[in-house]
């Protein structure tokens, strides 16, 4: 009988577990205010200023979703403002973007504002960051009524463009570790508030302290996200080639081969790119028929020079979004122990040379 009893044991203490659960009292969906969208920045003179955006269940509400904002010297200090203003008992949990204004990001680090993100257990540490091209006021002031509740818009259109790979992903939890991490600087998206739309327009480049360095376009992005070796389901890129004009192509697969060394009091980095692509488009002189290595070798040459190009600005914001300092750590110790507080700066004088080799594994239907 003893036996028999230790067997259920703990199906007992699981009965016991869901009843105490159930004797919770449910809250109400019109009592809560669910806060989807966070957002911070700065005003003409400098003082902080909070949003929130909540979506609003009730049945006599007009409008579907509810904005709220706030002055005040610290982030907590504006979030205590923005609860005193909310129409229910305010809840993090299902927080889904924060956005972070670019006179802020300019003017300020952004880790002390989003420390009370991080250090809050009921926060949502999934929640995507993005920086305002402008101010956060305009995007919360942007008229969804026709394409629905704010924080659904913004984050269908930052994940649905990381889908396509013209801007990065940035979840607050992928933030913090940029910013404590020496090896890499951090990134996050960057969106821009069009007349009756919003708009994702790239990538917003940080320092390693947290502040705003520059900006990337979608196709810089989509650069970087191949030497990031992200490319998920394929990256397009679309080049001016001196053969058939204007040509698209889909990259579907890539490796990556970076080697370091220090020399010349410098670091120095090579990094071969070997792409298998597809053709998808050839817009202009489509009549000519170039055989294939031809074509490969020119579409390889043109992305070789936007790699190029894109490490040379990389270089001039004295950033490191691609993470070349995992390899100046891991193969030159004893020279990273001397530039790991300021990798951005080393960086910025460091030798980079890239190659790349493009394999067509298809050129379409049509000959």
């Amino acid at each position: 009988m003893k036996r028999i009893r230790k067997r259920y044991l703990p199906l007992c203490a699981l009965i016991m577990l869901m009843a105490t659960t159930a004797c919770s009292k449910p809250a109400a969906l019109e009592k809560l205010q669910i806060m989807g969208v966070y957002g911070i920045d700065l005003n003409e003179e400098g003082r902080l200023q909070s949003f929130s955006s909540s979506p609003i269940f009730s049945r006599e509400a007009t409008k579907k979703y509810n904005i709220t904002q706030a002055t005040a010297l610290s982030t907590r200090q504006s979030r205590q403002q923005l609860d005193s203003m909310s129409i229910g008992a305010v809840t993090g949990r299902k927080l889904a973007t924060v956005l972070v204004g670019k006179k802020l990001l300019t003017e300020k680090s952004i880790y002390p504002y989003l420390d009370v993100l991080f250090r809050d257990p009921s926060s949502e540490i999934n929640a995507d960051i993005a920086m305002v091209d402008g101010t956060v006021a305009e995007i919360m002031d942007s008229e969804m009524d026709d394409k629905g509740r704010l924080e659904v818009v913004l984050l269908e259109e930052i994940e649905t463009s990381y889908e396509d790979r013209i801007c990065v992903l940035t979840h607050a939890y992928q933030l913090e570790d940029q910013l404590l991490n020496p090896r890499v600087t951090p990134y996050v998206t960057e969106i821009k508030a069009m007349p009756r739309e919003i708009k994702v327009v790239g990538t917003a480049l940080l320092t390693d302290d947290g502040k705003y360095a520059g900006s990337l376009s979608n196709k810089e992005s989509s650069l970087l996200l191949l030497l990031q070796h992200d490319i998920g389901r394929q990256i397009q890129l679309t080049f001016n080639l001196p053969s058939k004009g204007t040509v698209t192509i889909n990259i579907k697969d890539a490796k990556l081969n970076i080697h370091s060394a220090y020399g010349e009091e410098r670091f120095q980095f090579r990094v071969e790119v070997h792409a298998e692509a597809e053709l998808a488009e050839q817009a202009t002189n489509w009549k000519e028929n170039i055989p294939v290595p031809v074509l490969e070798q020119e579409v390889s040459k043109q992305l070789q020079q936007e790699c190029d190009k894109l490490i040379n600005k990389i270089k001039r914001y004295h950033v490191d979004p691609i993470g070349f300092g995992y390899y100046a750590k891991a193969y030159q110790l004893s020279q990273w122990k001397k530039v790991e507080d300021n990798w951005g700066d080393a960086f910025a004088q460091a030798d980079v040379e890239i190659t790349t080799h493009i394999k067509l594994i298809s050129t379409g239907a049509v000959k």
